[in-house]
């Protein structure tokens, strides 16, 4: 799933109802444009296009297309509240309540719990972690002031800690010297292209990077 991961997690944050397939509905079947998410995710439309397409192909969720965007459900929505992704600081135990209707169905609601005390760190460390793009990005001051690379940097600071960051960044560096390399040099551009480079740092050709600092990019 890689960093598409944050859509799939709005939408599970985003769903209204639970149906006993385990199928849950986003947004009560509203459709979804990417100005929708755009706001909280602060992601290009190209980027939530790739995400979408990433989630639809490993059967994350379902997408019906209406003249007025996507309508969303979410499988297996029972077994994506289960885990949560607990390791990344978010709530495992979401509070699921069970309202049976007059016929004997049932509507279940959801209600997440968005508190985390990572998130809340990762907003600390930003400034630290966009400091250390000056090591491949000569205009990385000019970061600082935009919200969409503030808010990638949020995130990704949730997917690893500043440590882990502080040595990646030097070993990133020195790979780059490889024209191979997927090259990165704002949070944004990190965000969509982590996955390739932690691919490239597996191959062969980053045998020797991979020692460097105890970090394998």
């Amino acid at each position: 799933m890689d960093v598409a991961i944050w859509l799939y997690l709005w939408f599970i944050d985003k769903m209204t109802s639970i149906d006993e397939a385990g199928v849950g509905k986003v947004l009560g079947g509203k459709p979804i444009r990417h100005s929708d998410v755009e706001s909280e995710l602060g992601v290009s439309e190209r980027t939530y296009n790739r995400w979408l397409s990433i989630l639809r192909a490993h059967g994350y969720i379902n997408t019906k297309r209406t003249p007025y965007g996507l309508q969303i459900t979410v499988n297996k929505a029972h077994k994506a509240f289960g885990k949560r992704y607990a390791k990344n600081g978010m709530s495992d135990t979401p509070e699921v309540a069970d309202h049976s209707d007059k016929n004997g169905g049932s509507n279940k609601t959801v209600h997440i719990d968005n508190s985390s005390k990572t998130s809340e760190q990762s907003s600390i460390d930003v400034p630290t972690f966009i400091e250390l793009f000056s090591l491949i990005n000569p205009s990385y001051a000019i970061l600082f002031a935009r919200p969409p690379q503030r808010k990638a940097s949020e995130r990704l600071l949730i997917l690893h800690d500043i440590d882990w960051w502080r040595k990646f960044m030097p070993a990133y560096q020195h790979a780059l010297e490889d024209r191979y390399c997927p090259r990165a040099t704002t949070p944004v551009q990190m965000e969509e292209k982590l996955g390739a480079i932690e691919h490239y740092g597996r191959s062969k050709k980053a045998d020797k990077l991979k020692s460097l600092n105890n970090v394998v990019i």
